[in-house]
């Protein structure tokens, strides 16, 4: 990238690119209502550094899951992100320096000279790590993109549709007991009788939700009736 303050972006105008990135307001909400009026106490200064930690850890068991990220887009989001999170260190660093500077000018704490250096040290360490960010973040945002992902519930049903092929069928999941294989009424076949089925086709399910709706959701979590392995 010609500007190299460019590769923040992609994690600062992410929330603004769908309506389906609405958890990441839900997930920043207690930060960002910290954040508005300022952490003004001890209490919610340590309440945003573990919030931090938090995240991080969290983040790495996230990206240790198979179907993390299917995107260079997404990867790229990412990892702008966890480089910021790395600026944000670097920050937080040197505001820790000036943290504890102020609190041996209020004799509350003495003898700093060697934390003080040691948080110095860190700090450089940081942004050197930091310094790779535009090269990564550029090396991320020009893979190739090779799929392309639903844009709403029809279009991802449909395509599971196409995987699954012409004859495959998709249930809701029942309670333990309300639903049994030869569930069926008298005269009609089984697949007749089920209620809440809907049959794929190569052009699509046959019901098309109009929205992201409960009933949606519910058929997300079927499962084919007529495969021999999981496909995702």
């Amino acid at each position: 990238m010609a500007d190299t303050e460019d590769w923040r972006t992609h994690w600062t105008t992410y929330e603004d690119g769908g309506t389906d990135h609405g958890i990441v307001h839900d997930v920043c909400n207690g930060i960002r209502m910290i954040a508005e009026t300022g952490a003004n106490d001890p209490v919610e200064t340590i309440a945003l550094s573990i919030a931090g930690a938090e995240a991080a850890e969290a983040l790495t068991e996230a990206l240790a899951s198979e179907w993390a990220l299917y995107t260079p887009e997404q990867i790229t989001a990412t990892a702008s992100a966890v480089f910021s999170q790395l600026e944000g260190v670097l920050a937080n660093l040197q505001a820790l320096k000036d943290t504890l500077d102020r609190m041996e000018a209020r004799r509350e704490t003495a003898f700093t000279a060697i934390a003080h250096d040691r948080l110095k040290h860190a700090a450089a360490a940081v942004e050197f790590a930091r310094g790779f960010a535009p090269g990564v973040i550029d090396a991320l945002h020009s893979l190739p993109r090779m799929v392309e992902l639903p844009r709403d519930a029809h279009e991802l049903l449909a395509a599971v549709a196409d995987l699954l092929g012409p004859d495959a069928e998709l249930r809701t999941v029942h309670d333990p007991g309300t639903y049994r294989e030869d569930d069926r009424t008298p005269g009609s076949s089984s697949r007749e009788s089920r209620s809440f089925c809907c049959r794929s086709t190569r052009a699509g399910f046959l019901w098309q939700p109009p929205t992201w709706t409960t009933e949606s959701r519910r058929a997300l979590s079927c499962t084919p009736r007529a495969t021999t392995r999981t496909t995702r």
